[in-house]
């Protein structure tokens, strides 16, 4: 309002004074002055003077003010700050075209910047849910991006960025491979080894050079945890190779025993006997390995088909089975299964875990020793438990009984028969069920084995 006021005083002084010098001429030139009237003459000078410095004053306001919001959008569009007002002018005005290009690039730079946000909320969900870690790291060492993954597998904080990345990262090869990266420009990719939380990672890791921007490159590492992967392949190669072993030993000895047989043994009566025995041993072994691997396979392919069952009809099945060795050991079996305890689950996966425990406290019990069989059905949980006095089991042992192949009686291996896989199928059918096995053993004295299934699952 003062600069308004100001500018009507200065139009209005310089309107009156150049009516003032355009009177003085006329008088000076004009024969009639007698004949006006000049209090008339000095308040039309006054008005038009005064309309004059008004008019101009308020046109000479109206550009300041266009040329202010002009100069606040151009200073928001420097600022890359997203606004979708819009400068309204109308045609005639002097600053018409100007408002109307910045509207233009306004409208262009909103554009631009929606996409940039766009695109950097879909990076930000990328990366906090990628499986792999990433990290970038500034050609200055300083750590300038970081994600959960990658905090997770190194055992870093989100907090962690815009420090020196050798001040954080504290596993040496990540290091060697970090510094050779921003050094030599060039990609690389290898596997690690690291420690997070106290536990042994394997890290597949590959590094990348790039340009950020003009003039500022970054380097990237990509972190992904094989752990897990690393671990199944070499079961996966034990398996092979144990597997190989326990195939190849019956096989050595049928075919050994056939040549000895063709080579003439077959002539003598009780040579051949003996070795028929034998090889219908061999052959047996071989079968039973051979189902259990078979079942391990199918186990992973298993479809649940859910039926009605009687868990004592299955026990009792189990227990008639092996009613040959329970009179050779003098075994007393106890069933405390209820006979009209039913369940709705899968026939075949219980039918395994049952055998599997029977079948075991019978081979590894002592000579008139017990066995007591378990089961009972709570808040939607079956509790299957097998208890025996048998050898038990060693503290050291307990945890790797579940590993294929693996067998705690290697002293009797050759008296035991089994393929060391019974325990393998127990835990793989247990786990496709969210189910867990727990072990209570003491050498000498007796092992119980529970096994806890879900029935919801």
């Amino acid at each position: 309002m003062v600069t308004f006021f100001k500018r009507f005083v200065q139009i209005f002084i310089a309107g009156l004074l150049a009516t003032l010098l355009f009177l003085e001429i006329l008088i000076k030139s004009s024969s009639i002055l007698n004949e006006i009237n000049w209090s008339e003459v000095i308040i039309i000078v006054f008005f038009f003077a005064a309309f004059g410095g008004g008019v101009m004053a308020y046109r000479e306001k109206k550009r300041i003010d266009q040329l202010a919001l002009i100069m606040a959008k151009l200073e928001l569009l420097q600022g890359a700050t997203t606004n979708d007002g819009l400068i309204l002018l109308k045609p005639n005005d002097d600053y018409y075209k100007l408002a109307q290009a910045i509207n233009a690039v306004q409208s262009v730079n909103t554009q631009h910047l929606k996409q940039l946000q766009q695109q950097d909320a879909t990076l930000q969900t990328l990366l906090a849910n990628l499986p792999i870690g990433v990290l970038q790291i500034e050609a200055d060492r300083r750590l300038s991006m970081i994600n959960d993954r990658a905090a997770d597998v190194l055992g870093l904080e989100r907090s962690s960025v815009d420090k020196a990345y050798d001040d954080i990262i504290q596993q040496h090869q990540l290091l060697s491979m970090i510094e050779r990266g921003l050094a030599d420009h060039e990609p690389g990719r290898e596997q690690i080894n690291a420690q997070s939380s106290g536990q042994a990672k394997v890290l597949d890791v590959t590094t990348v050079y790039y340009r950020t921007r003009s003039n500022h490159f970054a380097l990237l590492v990509l972190l992904y945890d094989i752990t897990d992967l690393t671990r199944l392949q070499n079961g996966q190669n034990d398996f092979v190779a144990n597997a190989s072993h326990e195939l190849r030993t019956p096989l050595t000895a049928i075919s050994g025993f056939v040549e000895t047989l063709l080579a003439g043994a077959a002539d003598d009566v009780e040579v051949r006997q003996e070795f028929l025995e034998i090889i219908q041993s061999e052959t047996k072994r071989l079968l039973a390995l051979t189902e259990d691997i078979l079942t391990l396979a199918k186990n992973n392919l298993h479809t649940k088909q859910r039926e009605p069952i009687k868990l004592a009809n299955i026990s009792q099945d189990i227990i008639r089975s092996e009613e040959r060795r329970i009179k050779e050991q003098n075994l007393q079996v106890v069933d405390h299964i209820n006979q009209h305890l039913t369940v709705d689950y899968t026939v075949e996966p219980i039918y395994q875990i049952l055998n599997n425990l029977i079948t075991n406290a019978v081979k590894y019990n002592r000579q008139n020793g017990k066995i007591d069989v378990y089961a009972h059905v709570s808040n939607m949980i079956l509790t299957l438990q097998v208890k025996d006095t048998g050898l038990g089991i060693s503290s050291e042992e307990q945890a790797r009984i579940f590993e294929r192949f693996y067998r705690v009686d290697k002293s009797r291996q050759k008296q035991i028969a089994g393929t060391g896989l019974g325990l393998s199928i127990i835990q793989n059918l247990i786990d496709q069920a969210d189910g867990t096995v727990t072990v209570d053993s003491q050498v000498g004295v007796g092992t119980t084995m529970t096994v806890v299934l879900p029935l919801n699952k």
